[in-house]
Parts: structure tokens; C-alpha cells; sequence
């Protein structure tokens, strides 16, 4: 699922490494307003989100994926953090165990993305981050760049696709949405759940 991601960020692009850019200050500033003690990144990938915003996360750091090999590549990353291999949408983690919740370049990728909402919204003890891609304007800029060109831009393990209005609507169906952005061209929301709190 993840294998593209060191590629995508290692572009030589100019305007991809813009928009990255731009991604990762808007996230910083979430992650900043949110204060956390402790953070978990499901999905977290090759640990590449945690790298970036290593400066602002607090001691307590810890990662999970589907991929094994993903999880290979972070735990060589961070020998300091623990990461483990599980689902996004049945974790056995005991629940309200973190702070903050990540959930970056995921949803997208799961057939059922309710229940990863759902199991995000377990797992946090207080607030989620969320990012998706800002459809269409995702699979736009992978058209004209050349990439997944057959499927008109999009990731063959792309099976959701949200906008600005239908992710609100989405996240609404579990969250209460406390800011969302759109940092062309993704979305990033911050949330807490319904029966959750603000600390």
C-alpha cells in the first residue's frame, strides 16, 4: 500500500515539493494546537510523517501498519519507538490510549473506511488528524504529471475519494470537525469524537 511513499517524497519536482511543503506546515500547525503527551500514527507507513514532524512530536511516539515491511523500515528509523504491525480498522489496542491520533494517506486506501473512523475514534483519548486527497484535484495533478495515466490518475489502491464538503460529511457521521484544511492538494481535519472531549 505504502510502497510509493519514499519516491513521492524524494521527488526532484518543484511544485510537488511545494505542496508537500505546504502539507506538512498546515499538519505541523495541528499538531502543534493539539498539545499532546503521546502520539500514534496508524498507518504510519516507513515512519516518514514521523520523521517530519519529529520537532514537534512529544516522547511518546509509537506507529502501527498493515505492511510488515513498512514497519521494518520505521522501527530501523527509530530503534527509540515502538511500532507494530495491525489493522486500521481492528486494532487490538486497549482503547483511549493516546493523545493524539494520526491517520495520514490511509482512509483512502480501505474498503471500509467507517470502521477505521470508528477505530481511530477508540483508540485517541482526545483528538484525531486525518488527511485524505482533495478529490479531483489529486488525480488531476497526477494526470498532468504523468502518473497513473491508464486510470486517469488515480491509485489503483485508492478506493474512496472524498471532497472538502463529502469528508466533512463524513468524519460528522463520528467526529465533531474542529478545523479542516486544504493544502492543495489534500485535506487535513482535526477532530475529536462524538463521545469524546476536548482536554
Amino acid at each position: 500500500m505504502r510502497d510509493t511513499n519514499r519516491a513521492k517524497y524524494e521527488t526532484r519536482n518543484r511544485l510537488a515539493q511545494g505542496a508537500i511543503r505546504r502539507f506538512y506546515d498546515r499538519l505541523g500547525r495541528f499538531v502543534a494546537d493539539a498539545r499532546p503527551a503521546s502520539v500514534l500514527d496508524a498507518g504510519c507507513g516507513e515512519g516518514e510523517d514521523i520523521a517530519r514532524l519529529r520537532p514537534l512530536l512529544p516522547e511518546r511516539v509509537e506507529g502501527f501498519d498493515i505492511d510488515p515491511k513498512s514497519i521494518e523500515q520505521a522501527a530501523r528509523r527509530f530503534p527509540d519507538l515502538k511500532f507494530a504491525v495491525e489493522d486500521i480498522t481492528r486494532s487490538a489496542r486497549p482503547g483511549a490510549g493516546h493523545d493524539l491520533v494520526m491517520a495520514l494517506e490511509v482512509l483512502e486506501h480501505l474498503p471500509d473506511p467507517h470502521a477505521g473512523l470508528r477505530e481511530l475514534c477508540r483508540l485517541t483519548s482526545r483528538e484525531i488528524i486525518i488527511s485524505v486527497p482533495d478529490e479531483p484535484w489529486f488525480r488531476v495533478c497526477n494526470f498532468v504529471g504523468g502518473a497513473f495515466v491508464s486510470t486517469w490518475g488515480n491509485p489503483p489502491d485508492h478506493c474512496q475519494h472524498w471532497n472538502r464538503v463529502t469528508f466533512r460529511r463524513f468524519l460528522e457521521q463520528e467526529t465533531e470537525v474542529l478545523e479542516l484544511a486544504s493544502p492543495f492538494p489534500w485535506l487535513i481535519a482535526r477532530c475529536v469524537p462524538r463521545n469524546g472531549h476536548r482536554a
